[in-house]
Order: C-alpha cells, then structure tokens, then sequence
C-alpha cells in the first residue's frame, strides 16, 4: 500500500491500515501517516544518502521540499541528509507484526516532480519491493495457485511435470497437457518447444474443515533418450488461516484472559467489547452484515486494548484481533 502526502486518513482508516500492517501488508507513506512528532523542518533541497544497510542500492538522492525532522523514533534508519551540523533521519523503516513500513520525512511527490526522475523511480520500486508481503494466507476451503516454468533451449523435449498432493490436497488445475490422476501424485506430460518456455499453472484446493498447514511437492523432468532427468523441483508451503467462526472464538478466549490482568474502567471496557462480540457470534444475521459489525466490533477492541495496556503486554492480542479484521474483509470483498 502507498499513502500520500495529501490523505487525512479517519482513525478507522488508520487502524484498518494498522490491522493489515500486523497481518503481513506492506506501507510506504509519509511519517505522519503513522503517528511519529516532529520538531521542525529542515531546510529545502537537501541530499538524501542511503547507508550500506539500507534497502535502496542508490548512493544518493536528491530530495526537493523541506524534510522534517523526527525525535524519539526506534525505527530503522534508511535514509538521512545532512543539515549544517544535525543530521536528520529521512527513511524510516519498521516491522509491525508481520509487515513491514517504510516511512518518508521528506516530500516525494514534489521529489518526483522536481527531482531525478529515474532515480525516484528506482527508489519507489525498490521500496515496494522491500515491503512487499508474501504469498497471501488462505481460508479453509480456497485454492492456491503455483506456476512452474521450463525451458528448451537446443530442441524440443517431452516433459513429465509431476505434483504430489498429499492426502489432503485437492488439484483443481494443472496448466495444459494431459493428467494423470491416479492416486496421490499427479503427472502431465506438455510438449516444451524449443525457446518457447512452458508455464505450468498448478492449482491445488485445501481442506475446507481446518487450518493447518500442507506441504505441496512440484517438480519438472526431461525426457531424454528415454530417460529423465531432473530440471526443477520446488516444496511449496500453503499456509491456511482460521475460519471465521475459529478466529472469533479464539478472540473471546484471548479477551476473557486479558480481562483478567486489569481493573478498574479498562477491565469493564474490554469486558463490554467482549460481551458484544459474543453476541455477534450467537446472533442469525446474514453473511455480509456479520462480516461488517465483525469488522467494526474487531477495530473498536484494538483500539481499547492499545489503550488498556502498553505496547509489549497484550500477549499477542492485537494480532489475533487484526487476523479478524483481514479474514472478514475478505469474506465481504467475495460479494
């Protein structure tokens, strides 16, 4: 995700934003995006460096506008420029659960305006790469897909590309050529030209009962005078989250247990919190109506647990409430 200079995000917004940081998306955006103080700016049209460390592979960038100058941050630096005698933090880099943010002190859309162009092309790519997350999660019952790729280069050659499923998994598509199905292990036999690479699309179904996780086993031979010879093989992990319905019950279990560490207004706040998603969980409401008050009861308890005890004492409980926020957003983008 990239936020702009000129969004003003509601508090909802931000923690949504904060819910799918933790699950494992990536944030490039200002500093001001995710609260850090500033005390003051930097004069205009400073150079920015990049340390060895640092994600980006320039030396330098030319950064236009002022930066500000952030105090009592733990980030990650990635950046800084040089102002007389100060020397101020410019790229900011953070995990947050499991994602990762990059955070930018200085003006990048009048950097990419004024400045190098072809150099902040480069940054912004190598930045979206830097946060970009992996392979998705799925939910019991999705599909994964894999792309296996071969290549020819003196002649064409037959190719046995072969997928073991597992007992658990499902295959749902295995790209073109003719299948073999029996038993556990699929194989199909394409023709691979010569310089014309073969892209196997592997689909497999998971399990639509429980979330564990399965191991998926893709490998690629040639045919060579009537033998084959390994070219490719790849152990894929698919990952599959909780229900719906598991991750509210682990939420109430997680908040019963936290409501026991504090007293007083705090306590009595989660309680409530606790008490509607209950309901929730117990009410006939439709699909789509649970998804969204799930969604909106979920964010209400981040918020109240962010504020009931600070950061390093919820055991975990900020996670376990924005998986709920991600599995649900899914479930209404599936309308």
């Amino acid at each position: 995700m990239i936020v702009g200079d000129s969004e003003q995000l509601s508090s909802q917004e931000e923690e949504e934003l904060r819910a799918h940081i933790r699950l494992g998306a990536g944030l490039i955006a200002p500093v001001k995006v995710i609260n850090l103080q500033s005390s003051g700016n930097s004069k205009s049209d400073l150079t920015m460096k990049f340390g060895d460390t640092s994600f980006v592979t320039l030396e330098s960038l030319d950064v236009k506008g002022r930066i500000d100058k952030i105090k009592n941050h733990k980030s990650e630096v990635h950046g800084s420029v040089r102002d007389g005698n100060e020397i101020h933090a410019s790229i900011l880099v953070d995990e947050v659960g499991k994602g990762q943010t990059v955070r930018m002190a200085f003006d990048l859309g009048k950097t990419a305006e004024k400045g190098n162009s072809a150099d902040v092309t480069r940054f912004i790519t190598e930045a979206v790469k830097f946060v970009a997350p992996g392979e998705r999660a799925l939910l019991p019952g999705g599909a994964s897909t894999k792309k296996l790729t071969v290549s020819a280069l003196v002649t064409d050659l037959d190719v046995e590309i072969s997928v073991d499923l597992g007992t658990e998994l499902i295959l749902l598509d295995a790209g073109r050529g003719e299948v073999s199905r029996a038993g556990r292990i699929v194989t199909f036999r394409p023709q691979v030209n010569m310089n014309e690479p073969f892209t196997a699309t592997i689909q497999v179904q998971v399990p639509s009962t429980v979330s564990d996780t399965y191991m998926l086993d893709v490998g690629a031979m040639y045919l060579i005078h009537g033998m084959y010879f390994e070219d490719a093989r790849e152990i894929v992990k698919v990952v599959v989250n909780r229900s719906a319905g598991e991750i509210l019950e682990n939420v109430i279990a997680r908040l019963i247990a936290f409501e026991e560490k504090l007293s007083g207004p705090e306590r009595n706040k989660i309680k409530s919190q606790r008490l509607k998603i209950e309901g929730l969980k117990n009410s006939n409401s439709d699909k789509a109506n649970r998804a969204k008050n799930s969604i909106e009861l979920l964010l209400e308890s981040l918020q109240a647990v962010e504020v009931a005890a600070p950061s390093g004492t919820q055991d975990g409980l900020l996670e376990v409430l924005a998986e709920g926020v991600t599995t649900y957003g899914s479930i209404l983008m599936e309308r």
